[in-house]
């Protein structure tokens, strides 16, 4: 095979991986529970900012080695909406604070930025 047919076979399975990753993921979104933790705290927020990270992790997929620009800029946009979304959800102001803190954004709009 020429390099130019294994690279439109590359392409098109990069392709059609990445259009079943969202559906896929769908699948793997978790509520975060937060029932146990003291909110008020700083250890109860960094608590709940950690599963918050992780379930954002589980949806969105992993950094598994090297990976195209765009590939990286999907997942790390995923991430970062569905940690806000999940803020959201939450509605702790305190919480928002203190990831904002740890993270250097806290809004939306930063987060796409």
């Amino acid at each position: 095979m020429s390099r130019s047919t294994l690279f439109a076979l590359a392409s098109g399975l990069i392709i059609a991986f990445a259009a079943a990753a969202p559906a896929q993921a769908e699948d793997q979104r978790q509520e975060v529970r937060y029932g146990d933790l003291d909110l008020s705290n700083a250890s109860g927020a960094d608590a709940l900012i950690n599963r918050i990270r992780q379930n954002a992790r589980v949806y969105c997929g992993e950094h598994a080695g090297p990976m195209m620009w765009s590939e990286y800029r999907y997942v790390e946009t995923c991430r970062r909406e569905t940690e806000l979304q999940d803020l959201d959800a939450v509605g702790d102001a305190s919480v928002r604070a203190r990831y904002q803190q740890r993270f250097g954004y806290g809004s939306a709009s930063a987060a796409l930025q």
